[in-house]
């Protein structure tokens, strides 16, 4: 039954990616995670990559308390960001050659050399785009990309549908206020919404190097 379901999933992504004039596709649900026995299955490891992005779960739980959606309880965003790491460390143990691990943080302080080594990981030092429908394609640079990344078309959409991505279009100016926001004396946490989330997940914050 479960490959079944992946192979519905499989095929429609795949659609996708062709009509889009794309080689590969991601998913970036975490919740992926949870099913890796099927995915490392249904693609076998010559095919099956993971980026893992980390972020400090006190700046993850002051994100989403802002969003319209999902949970709106520190207690409730920290428990489910502490389950998912668990499931995406234990990936990182049994198989560490699928995964690329990269921290928010060093993003925002060195997002050149970060995101230059995650394309190296994914195999293509080039990306392509087509001109027009079935037309021959044309390869950019990675540098290139990463210049014209925030001025791109989905950015510019996304920013407009909801305040959980305004963030996409900002560029640099963003990057200098996202360092630690949960320590902030005026606008981030309190001293008691701090040792909740610390509570809930010290013991994988530690696993993943942020301090307590």
């Amino acid at each position: 039954k479960g490959l079944y379901l992946l192979s519905i999933f499989d095929s429609i992504m795949e659609f996708y990616t062709k009509s889009n004039g794309k080689r590969t596709w991601i998913c970036k649900s975490m919740g992926m995670s949870k099913f890796h026995d099927l995915l490392i299955d249904f693609y076998g490891e010559s095919r099956l990559r993971y980026i893992y992005l980390v972020r400090d779960p006190r700046d993850v739980a002051m994100s989403f308390m802002k969003t319209p959606v999902g949970d709106c309880h520190y207690h409730a965003i920290t428990s489910k960001w502490a389950g998912l790491q668990k499931y995406a460390l234990k990936i990182v143990e049994e198989h560490p050659q699928l995964v690329h691990q990269l921290h928010y943080e060093q993003i925002l302080k060195e997002k050149l050399q970060v995101l230059s080594k995650l394309y190296e990981f994914i195999g293509e030092r080039q990306f392509s785009e087509v001109k027009r429908q079935a037309s021959v394609l044309c390869f950019k640079p990675v540098d290139e990309c990463l210049r014209s990344s925030r001025m791109g078309r989905q950015s510019l959409t996304a920013k407009n549908l909801s305040y959980q991505f305004q963030n996409l279009y900002r560029g640099d100016s963003f990057l200098a206020a996202q360092y630690q926001k949960w320590a902030d004396p005026v606008s981030g946490l309190t001293d008691e919404e701090i040792l909740m989330i610390e509570s809930v997940a010290g013991d994988v914050m530690k696993a993943l190097g942020y301090e307590t």
